[in-house]
């Protein structure tokens, strides 16, 4: 029989503190809300006004200093929404995985928005 022990050294912080439960990585679902927005076109701005907590709620919850009542939604961020909009931009311009047909397929597009396309061959 083989015993293992582990002895987990946690530097710059403290587990299963607030900070570190608000912290972690955001659920999927909150994830998939702030895509969802950013396909609707909303900026960082519109969805940082979305967000904001009733005065009331925020009170409690400073009150009770209980960080699992704390909405997921708080802890959205600009990086949050950044990510999300950098994502959805990449998949707006890729038409395809290959870059040859990628690239055929955007200056048909441009093509048939402004009637002309100019494309340098070497």
């Amino acid at each position: 029989m083989i015993t293992v022990q582990y002895g987990c050294k946690h530097t710059g912080h403290e587990p299963g503190s607030n900070i570190d439960r608000t912290s972690g990585t955001l659920p999927r679902f909150v994830m998939e809300f702030i895509q969802a927005q950013v396909e609707k076109s909303l900026t960082w701005r519109n969805i940082k006004h979305m967000l904001r907590l009733d005065k009331d709620l925020l009170g409690n919850i400073v009150d009770s200093e209980d960080c699992d009542q704390l909405p997921q939604s708080v802890r959205i961020d600009y990086q949050h929404v950044y990510y999300a909009i950098k994502i959805h931009l990449r998949r707006q311009s890729q038409f395809d995985p290959s870059m040859v047909i990628r690239l055929n397929k955007w200056g048909a597009k441009i093509l048939q928005e402004r009637e002309y396309y100019t494309s340098k061959k070497s």
